[in-house]
């Protein structure tokens, strides 16, 4: 009998059942080659993640997959070859009714290649299944590559989908997706009269959704939509660096939807057939950084922050062949044709960082399509009768308001542990294992605040996928729309604030599995601020008050998606939850510090909820004449050309270094460069930094030549001056704004043997290493800039400027 945590290898089918129903949770099941015949797995709940992986990359067979009402699944480096054209509700790999934490990678999956694709799902997910990963597959020789239909938690991440029927990839109420870096369909044989599109959300309202880096590159059929929303209602859409080449006007497009973002794609339309025009349309939403094709006569060049492009006249401004190298080609266009014109505006717009990526050869490959089965046999006979109208699109059941499994119940506030005179308080700690362990409490009148301050203490067991903190949310705006909801997103902490009309988000990068932190959060109507570990992170304008939320609060979940006043979440932490406290007022990390020492909340006053200023540290030895570099007078920034470079230098070349600067911005909208000492991907060395602003958001990304993190501020505003200062030693990263430090991340990155140009004003992590050159112009102003050699403190550094006299 297998024991948690056993490899067993395997080599028949009766050994891969046998293994399986003795499994209890943590084997690994190494698949000889071989075929297995039909793989069920059904109503297992593991107690942890049970493996099957082949042996040899694809050299285990499989007839179909099939994963139903089981928890803790991964497969993996599987072939799925189904011997069976299939019928239009069929899947040759599915994760079906409430199955959660199921993972099918590294696989090829197929039906017979014959030229049929009549039939079946490639990939499959439905009914309630949560935390579902279909990642790095290659499938082929089915009607749709995949499909995927009221699930939460999703990732559909590096699939290549060829040789199909129908759509590459189909959604329907989703609750959280990230579809990231997918190659569509090249080879589609579509029957008559056929709808085809490359990513089509329908049929139900999603939300939560990123689709970013995805690539549509047509060989047979031109007339296949971009990426798709309509015929429901999508809310908290972000759609970023995709590639997409149609004859379809509709590149991409949002029918209706709430924060709704759209930036930094390249839709490009097929010249000569079809419509004439390709566009990126979000009524809703923003648009802004895209690279879209106009029809004749209408405006070209930098409009309405979007390139606007045409392929019409060769002779004309602003036609492909001024900005691309073939991307008129037309059917069979491929990635080295959209490469930019060197010095042309196809370098600042559009998915120019994702495309660079690609032609770098980061990009997967997929192995060929296979001429003919390897293991022939008597094709069926193709069904000739014409599919039902009903057939062409699954038909889903109505999304529920809140989730149909059974939630933990109505917890009122417990009777010990409390503090005296606290909304709500939850003294000691709460382990979450599992979605029964969430705390779900119902609404109060004592939470109904005008003003309040939320803490809590967490840790992660582990900092991976989404995982719900605190909430008192409900979906969309419902019940009055002033709601609040804590999570961590992989590494992210991200903490929403709703006011009824709009949404505010406040993000801090680096967080950590196994590591306690400090989350404080205080709103009071026209301003709410985050804590962590005592160290301001953020603030946003949001109208958000408690005073008529009647929300269900969770903690350690998220209750987003559930009707108003109704229990539900999805989202379930893993690890510990304590001290959480809810009081009246804004109060500071040493005022809540207090409060739970002492066991008792004190009346709020305002006047006295001020912490001190930090004592000055004694004076530094180095002066501005020490630095590797200084600029202190201000410098205006408004075109590419006011971008300053400078050539690498030993005096830049430093293994320990602190940057500090002010930089003001005119406008906070798109992308604008701030300081860069980078090249494309990890050339050179690998060691880079790029700090710049992303619309309102603050972004320092560090690579040491191996990984990469980014600290990010939300919440820059335009025409206020922020104090910015970074310190790197090999080892770890710090990021300070205002005298405040933001975050602390590991990161190798040293500048010790650097060969890339140091960018002021502009952005140059695209740039071949060793060479000049820039995107993304500053918009604004930069001064009191300085380069030092070592670790230095933030009072260190601003007594080193004060002190100086002239330039350095």
């Amino acid at each position: 009998m297998p024991t948690g945590g056993e490899t067993i290898a395997i080599s028949t089918r009766a050994e891969l059942l046998d293994a399986l129903s003795s499994a209890s949770g943590g084997e690994t099941l190494v698949l000889a080659n071989g075929r297995y015949g039909d793989l069920d797995v059904d109503n297992r709940s593991f107690g942890s993640e049970v493996t099957i992986v082949a042996q040899n990359r694809l050299g285990a067979k499989f007839d179909s997959v099939s994963v139903s009402n089981s928890d803790n699944v991964r497969i993996d480096g599987v072939h799925v070859d189904n011997p069976s054209n299939g019928t239009g509700g069929s899947y040759v790999v599915g994760i079906t009714d409430g199955s959660t934490n199921v993972s099918f990678v590294n696989s090829e999956v197929n039906g017979p290649v014959d030229g049929n694709y009549s039939g079946h799902y490639g990939i499959y997910s439905s009914t309630g299944s949560r935390n579902v990963t279909f990642e790095n597959n290659y499938v082929h020789d089915v009607k749709n590559g995949g499909t995927f239909i009221n699930t939460s938690d999703l990732t559909v991440s590096g699939n290549t989908i060829d040789y199909i029927g129908n759509d590459s990839f189909k959604f329907l109420s989703i609750d959280g997706a990230l579809i990231e870096d997918n190659i569509g369909a090249s080879h589609v044989y579509a029957s008559d009269g056929a709808h085809l599109d490359f990513i089509q959300f329908q049929g139900s309202d999603s939300r939560d959704i990123t689709i970013r880096g995805n690539v549509y590159l047509p060989e047979t059929a031109a007339d296949v939509q971009g990426i798709f929303m309509d015929d429901a209602h999508y809310t908290n859409v972000l759609i970023e660096e995709n590639i997409i080449v149609t004859s379809m006007i509709r590149g991409i497009s949002v029918t209706s939807g709430t924060n709704v973002v759209a930036r930094n794609n390249t839709v490009l339309d097929i010249p000569g057939t079809g419509s004439k025009a390709t566009f990126v349309m979000v009524p809703d939403g923003q648009s802004y950084g895209n690279i879209q094709s106009a029809y004749p006569g209408h405006a070209l060049g930098e409009v309405g922050g979007n390139l606007v492009v045409q392929n019409a006249d060769p002779n004309g401004a602003w036609h492909y062949d001024d900005l691309f190298a073939n991307a008129d080609e037309g059917l069979g266009v491929t990635l080295e044709g959209l490469a930019p014109v060197a010095g042309s505006e196809a370098e600042n717009y559009g998915a120019y960082d994702r495309l660079m990526e690609l032609l770098n050869g980061t990009s997967y490959e997929p192995e060929p399509a296979p001429t003919q089965p390897e293991e022939p046999t008597e094709p069926e006979e193709p069904d000739t009768t014409e599919e039902p109208d009903t057939t062409e699109e699954p038909v889903v059941e109505e999304e529920p308001a809140a989730p149909t499994e059974d939630t933990s119940g109505d917890v009122a506030a417990p009777e010990t542990g409390t503090l005296d005179g606290a909304a709500f308080s939850l003294v000691g700690d709460l382990s979450i294992g599992s979605r029964s362990d969430v705390m779900e409490v119902a609404h109060d009148a004592a939470f109904e605040l005008d003003a309040g301050t939320l803490a809590m203490s967490f840790t992660l067991d582990e900092a991976s996928s989404r995982q719900g903190l605190v909430t008192k949310d409900a979906s969309y705006f419902g019940g009055g729309g002033n709601h609040f909801a804590a999570y961590v997103e992989n590494n992210i902490l991200r903490m929403r604030f709703q006011d009824g009309e709009t949404s505010e988000e406040i993000k801090v990068d680096g967080i950590k599995g196994g590591q306690a932190y400090d989350l404080q959060v205080g709103f009071d109507g026209t301003e709410a601020v985050a804590w962590l570990d005592g160290t301001k992170v953020g603030s946003v304008d949001t109208g958000m008050s408690w005073a008529d939320n009647v929300e269900y609060m969770q903690l350690g979940g998220l209750g987003w998606g559930s009707a108003s006043g109704a229990s539900g979440f999805t989202a379930a932490m893993s690890g510990t939850i304590s001290d959480v406290v809810l009081v009246d007022g804004v109060r500071t990390p040493s005022a809540i510090e207090s409060i739970l020492a002492d066991g008792v909340v004190p009346a709020y006053e305002p006047d006295a909820e001020t912490d001190p200023e930090p004592t000055p540290t004694d004076g530094p030895s180095a002066t501005v004449a020490d630095a590797a570099l200084s600029l202190l007078d201000p410098m205006v920034f408004e075109r590419q050309s006011d971008v300053l470079e400078f050539a690498p230098s030993d005096a830049l070349n430093i293994a320990d270094g602190t940057i500090a600067l002010t930089f003001e911005t005119d406008d906070t909208s798109g992308r604008e460069g701030i300081l860069t000492r980078d090249a494309s991907y990890f050339a050179g060395d690998g060691n880079h930094l790029s700090v710049y602003l992303e619309n309102d958001t603050l972004k320092v990304r560090f690579q040491d030549g191996a990984s990469e993190k980014t600290v990010s501020v939300d919440g820059i505003e335009a025409n206020r001056p922020y104090g910015l200062q970074l310190t790197f030693d090999g080892a770890e990263a710090k990021v300070w704004l205002d005298g405040e430090l933001v975050d602390t991340v590991d990161t190798g990155m040293s500048w010790e043997s650097s060969p890339e140009y140091l960018q002021v004003g502009g952005l140059g992590w695209s740039s071949a290493s060793g060479e000049p050159g820039s995107r993304n112009s500053f918009d604004g102003t930069i001064e009191d800039l300085v380069i030092l050699d070592d670790v230095w403190s933030p009072d260190e550094v601003q007594q080193i400027i004060a002190e100086a006299d002239t330039i350095g």
